[in-house]
């Protein structure tokens, strides 16, 4: 069976590959602030490019 996803999902899923490696690296051994949730990070509108507006932007400071 495969899954169905939106395109909007799909978008939002395809802009975390773009995160710093360092903000990738705190989700995953969940160092990450306390605030930021997989939801809110998805939900999260443009996220920058740059990796220092993506840490500021996140609160990876």
């Amino acid at each position: 069976m495969i899954a169905e996803y939106s395109p909007r999902y799909l978008q939002q899923l395809t802009r975390l590959s773009y995160l710093a490696p360092d903000i990738i690296s705190a989700i995953i051994d969940a160092t990450k602030p306390v605030d930021q949730t997989g939801r809110k990070l998805l939900r999260t509108g443009s996220v920058p490019l740059n990796r220092t507006a993506q840490r500021e932007l996140l609160g990876f400071n």
